[in-house]
């Protein structure tokens, strides 16, 4: 049996200190951050364990202390991808700060989630929750904490709508996004952010997409989530600017973010030296003629039978080897 005359970890009142000066600490000595929890636009693919369309739409305001004191922890190891660099940091977040912050639809910190670091204007990804880093101090059977294992945030087609302009610009930054060019005497203007769509209206529109920048003196408007093709001589309406301005052309290939994309020239010395004539066999063959007259005959050997594709131009006709074919005849 303990001595019973020391109450080292059932006394509520040292519990609630020990809180007290955790939440006290990371407030004077911590970083303020935006925690941005994951939706989904999609079920989650079982099988690989993934979500295809990952959405961060909400931005919660909460406090972070960092454990780190020198320098970014992970290995630099190659995987089958290359050379793979783990920049891993680590931060303490509270409970009580989680609680008071963020909905109660969120029970804690999950992986997957993504912290936004005002100081360091840059995104971290949660990859594993920590919940006993404080090892129930003084008996508390609750967590006063829990510690974030983080890796930078390595954008991957994800949508990232905070409400807030740093982050979502960060975000547009690296976006895959295309360069379309407009032509000039356009209606009003567009509005960042905005959808715009090709078609009568938004809910019946061929061509959807979403700005990330607008040029007006190049006329040149920069957009990111594209559904549907965009045609040329069209209009591209903004959903909420009313904007209407006429597509001259566009540039499908280079990603408008990544400097060094250089699909449009490859695909132009690509012309000198692939071969897509009929001579290559995996070129483009030229088109059997649409209209055939009753004399033009055309054989293929079908499982040692010649088989007349056009007899009178509507009829498909067999002939066993060596039988008599027209003058006219000729074999593919």
């Amino acid at each position: 049996m303990t001595n019973h005359y020391f109450n080292n970890f059932n006394s509520q009142p040292e519990q609630e200190l020990y809180n007290a000066l955790i939440n006290e600490t990371i407030q004077i000595w911590g970083l303020d951050s935006f925690y941005l929890p994951r939706t989904s636009g999609s079920t989650t693919d079982l099988i690989f364990g993934d979500d295809p369309t990952k959405k961060f739409t909400d931005s919660y305001p909460v406090e972070v202390y960092i454990k780190n004191v020198d320098n970014f922890e992970g290995q630099e190891l190659f995987s089958k991808f290359g050379l793979e660099v783990q920049h891993q940091i680590r931060f303490l977040m509270t409970t009580d700060a989680f609680k008071r912050r963020v909905p109660s639809t969120y029970s804690r910190p999950r992986e997957g989630d993504l912290l936004w670091l005002t100081n360091f204007q840059a995104l971290f990804e949660i990859k594993f929750v920590n919940q006993q880093h404080f090892f129930y101090a003084f008996g508390q059977k609750k967590f006063y904490g829990y510690e974030l294992v983080c890796e930078r945030f390595r954008y991957s087609n994800e949508t990232v709508d905070s409400g807030i302009i740093e982050i979502d610009d960060a975000v547009n930054t690296q976006v895959i996004s295309y360069n379309f060019n407009m032509e000039t005497g356009g209606f009003l203007t567009y509005q960042l952010g905005e959808p715009v769509y090709q078609g009568s209206n938004l809910s019946a529109a061929t061509a959807t997409a979403t700005i990330v920048n607008w040029d007006l003196p190049s006329s040149t408007l920069q957009l990111k989530n594209i559904q549907g093709v965009f045609v040329t001589n069209a209009a591209i309406h903004g959903a909420n600017s009313g904007a209407i301005f006429t597509l001259y052309s566009y540039d499908g290939l280079n990603n408008a973010n990544a400097l060094d994309d250089n699909n449009t020239e490859l695909g132009v010395l690509a012309d000198d030296i692939l071969d897509f004539s009929e001579s290559n066999p995996f070129g483009e063959p030229t088109q059997i003629p649409t209209s055939i007259t009753n004399q033009d005959t055309i054989f293929i050997n079908v499982n040692g039978q010649e088989v007349n594709m056009f007899n009178n131009a509507d009829q498909l006709v067999e002939f066993p080897v060596g039988s008599p074919k027209s003058n006219n005849s000729s074999k593919i």
